[in-house]
């Protein structure tokens, strides 16, 4: 069966439809530990807009990656670490950033509790 992630995402609503109600969201789990929730109604759009939650310990994976893209995110709640080539960011409560994709990096919770942080990608990368 060839299904990729943007297929389970793609368009299921009518054209007009703007809003998307918290229980409707669809959600995602691409490693252990880490919930994906999207903020839009699905990935036809120019821009991905999602919601993160990072359990105690996780992250994107041990290795940086990269694609061609731009990235937003707001830190909600706990400390993230975003490593973006040879920098490390520590972002707390409030803190946000704006990187490009090109650059490897990685997400990791460096803190004592969960993460959420609120991302927004370009162009979507699901």
């Amino acid at each position: 069966m060839n299904v990729t992630i943007g297929k389970l995402f793609a368009p299921s609503a009518a054209p007009d439809r703007v809003v998307v109600r918290p229980s409707e969201r669809k959600r995602l789990s691409p490693r252990q530990g880490i919930t994906y929730q999207l903020l839009t109604l699905d990935l036809s759009g120019l821009i991905e807009f999602i919601l993160s939650a990072y359990e105690v310990g996780a992250s994107t994976g041990p290795e940086p990656f990269a694609y061609p893209g731009e990235q937003c995110g707001l830190v909600l709640d706990g400390i993230a670490e975003v490593h973006v080539g040879d920098a490390v960011h520590r972002l707390g409560v409030g803190d946000s950033i704006r990187f490009d994709c090109a650059t490897p990096h990685r997400i990791v919770n460096a803190g004592a509790t969960e993460i959420q942080c609120i991302w927004a990608i370009i162009p979507p990368t699901f």
